[in-house]
Formats: structure tokens, C-alpha cells, sequence
């Protein structure tokens, strides 16, 4: 064999493992990522903050969608009322900013108050820990960049869920396995080419 084909085929090797790479990214699903900190910082009080990219839902957020992502690692969150209307919620919470108070929550439960407006934007969940009943200060979290929206976009509801288990804060940027996969094949296929080449 040639220097000349084995490195054809190597080449022709390469692009196939970068194209079956590149299919799985574009196939990817919708993932959780940390807040931006100006998003992060637009709820007083909360522990955490997490928005699924890319969003590609119903529009709206339901038990079952929110326990699919696994906001903060977890999957038991219990949605409190309804999407918009929770007994435990009172205050403003549409429009641009305002002020709720979760109160009557048992001490031992975590919240997860999930914003959602319309379209261009996701689910955006903050996490309140330990005692979360008390009054918070909030601004809207739909803000260009990271959505395509006019800046900044008026919220449509509060929807509160909770939970009995201990989350992680969700602030440390999470992977995207997509790309760990890419990344592992490139350099897989970058390995066998070095062996290959090297008996020549």
C-alpha cells in the first residue's frame, strides 16, 4: 500500500467519523445549562438558576416535561396547583419585574418556580433550598442574549413545583454530551491513523 492511498483512506476515515460525529450534534436533544449571571442575579434569594437550550417543547412547562430534564439532577418534582396558579404563590408574576412570596411551603421541600413566556423563549427554573417561604424581588429573565427576543421580553406565568430530595445548585456549566462524543471520535480516529501510519 502507497503512502499516497493510505492516506486517502485515513482522510476518507476522518471525514466519516466527523460526519457520524456531526449528525448525532444536530440531532441532539434539548439540554439544561447554568444562567447567565444577569439571568441568575433577576430572582432574589435563589439558589440556583437553569434553562433548557435548545427549547423545543409545547411551549409551556408540565410535570412531566420539567421531571424529563431534570432541573437541579433531579426527577420527583411535584408541580404545586397548576401551570400558572399555585395556592403557595401570591404577587406579581407577569410582566417585566415585580415582587411573589411563597408561603405555606413545609420547611423540608425544595422549590423550583419555573418562568415561562411565549415564543423565542425556554423554561427558565430558580431553585429556592432549605425554608423557601418569604417575599422575593424578581426581573425578567428573557433577556437577548442568550434568547432571540426583544430585550427584555415580559414573563407569561410562574409555575411552582416541589420536591423532597437535596438538588445540586446547578450553576457549573453542564456538557453537552454531543460534543464529548465528537471529541471522543476525533481523537479515536485520530489514534488509529497514528498506529496505521506508523506501520508503514
Amino acid at each position: 500500500m502507497t503512502m499516497k492511498s493510505s492516506l486517502v483512506k485515513s482522510t476518507i476515515c476522518s471525514l466519516a467519523v466527523l460526519m457520524a460525529g456531526m449528525s448525532w450534534v444536530g440531532g441532539a436533544q434539548a439540554t439544561l445549562v447554568a444562567c447567565t449571571a444577569d439571568m441568575a442575579d433577576n430572582f432574589s434569594g435563589s439558589d440556583g438558576c437553569q434553562y433548557i437550550t435548545p427549547f423545543t417543547g409545547s411551549g409551556n412547562d408540565s410535570q412531566t416535561l420539567v421531571n424529563n430534564e431534570g432541573f437541579f439532577g433531579l426527577t420527583d418534582w411535584t408541580i404545586n396547583g397548576s401551570r400558572g396558579s399555585s395556592p403557595l404563590l401570591s404577587g406579581n408574576q407577569t410582566g417585566q419585574s415585580g415582587s411573589f412570596t411563597i408561603s405555606g411551603l413545609a420547611a423540608d421541600l425544595t422549590a423550583l418556580v419555573i418562568i415561562k413566556d411565549g415564543q423565542g423563549t425556554s423554561l427558565v427554573g430558580y431553585l429556592y433550598t432549605a425554608d423557601a417561604n418569604g417575599t422575593y424581588n424578581w426581573t425578567t429573565p428573557f433577556l437577548n442574549p442568550p434568547f432571540n427576543v426583544p430585550n427584555p421580553k415580559d414573563v407569561s406565568h410562574f409555575t411552582l413545583y416541589t420536591s423532597p430530595s437535596d438538588p445540586g445548585t446547578g450553576n457549573d456549566p453542564v456538557p453537552e454530551p454531543a460534543s464529548l462524543l465528537l471529541l471522543g471520535s476525533g481523537l479515536a480516529g485520530l489514534a488509529w491513523w497514528k498506529r496505521k501510519s506508523s506501520k508503514v
